[in-house]
């Protein structure tokens, strides 16, 4: 099988390549086919359990001077521009399900939250007919990837419409991938509290738990669905974005501290929780 990756890094020593690799753990060898078909076997460094997305490493030994310079590492933009509704975006890779291919719309919405273990994404949608196994990359008229395409999340009503996770919350997780970095596991679902919530409910600013995984760090140690985490580890907390980013700032076993608020009849009370993450 064959997938369609985006160079995203350069260590000097290798190319890294982010792709969709659940599957290639099971794969018995891994080549990667540039842009003038030269092929160059590739090594899985890491892999997100959570996104099923991984990176992939060529060495730069395995290729000749002209195929290197004529490589571009790909320049990563925003999804979080308050103008990229209604722009226009080319997907680039396989939207078709076809092999190679190219096409153009407009993002037609932004801003639906993918809910994971530790993450939250947002998920913008296109106007783009597509394959349901598309992949590959959004990118606005800059060149500047904002999106890596992935129709898992689509509901059935847009089964066939191009989708892609927003770049601007992957960045934290293609970072730990392309540096082999440790993924380390807390166990929760949440949402950020926004503004109307806080006002109307008076919950307070943070990322409010919907979800302690069954035997997971954070259920272990007492977290509970509703408490709202505040701080960890002596870093703010104002939203998902913020908690994702601090756990994937730790080490696997690392020990953590924890604040949360938690609804109680007498109202929101702090409380430290101590964790060892995965």
């Amino acid at each position: 099988s064959w997938l369609v990756g985006v160079i995203n890094g350069d260590n000097g020593l290798e190319y890294m390549l982010l792709v969709k690799a659940t599957d290639l753990k099971k794969a018995d060898s891994i080549v990667v086919v540039f842009y003038n078909e030269k092929q160059a076997v590739a090594a899985l460094k890491q892999v997100d359990e959570q996104t099923g997305y991984g990176v992939v490493a060529v060495s730069k030994d395995d290729l000749s001077e002209v195929d290197k310079e004529n490589i571009t590492i790909a320049t990563l933009g925003s999804s979080n521009l308050s103008t990229i509704l209604g722009t226009s975006v080319i997907a680039l890779g396989n939207p078709m399900g076809t092999g190679s291919g190219i096409c153009y719309g407009n993002v037609t919405s932004v801003g639906k939250p993918v809910s994971l273990v530790d993450s939250s994404y947002k998920l913008m949608t296109t106007d783009i007919y597509g394959s349901t196994q598309a992949s590959g990359v959004l990118i606005n008229m800059k060149g500047q990837v904002i999106g890596i395409i992935d129709n898992t999340y689509n509901t059935s009503d847009i089964k066939n419409i191009v989708s892609a996770l927003g770049i601007s919350e992957l960045r934290p997780l293609i970072r730990n991938l392309s540096n082999d970095l440790p993924i380390p596991y807390l166990g929760v679902r949440g949402v950020s509290v926004t503004t109307s919530v806080n006002m109307n409910y008076g919950v307070p600013f943070g990322a409010y738990v919907t979800e302690a995984v069954l035997d997971s760090p954070a259920m272990l140690a007492g977290i509970q669905s509703g408490d709202v985490i505040t701080e960890f580890d002596g870093e703010t907390i104002n939203t998902i974005g913020d908690l994702t980013k601090a756990i994937l700032n730790c080490e696997k076993e690392e020990k953590v501290k924890i604040k949360v608020e938690r609804d109680t009849p007498s109202g929101y009370t702090d409380m430290t929780i101590k964790v060892t993450l995965k």
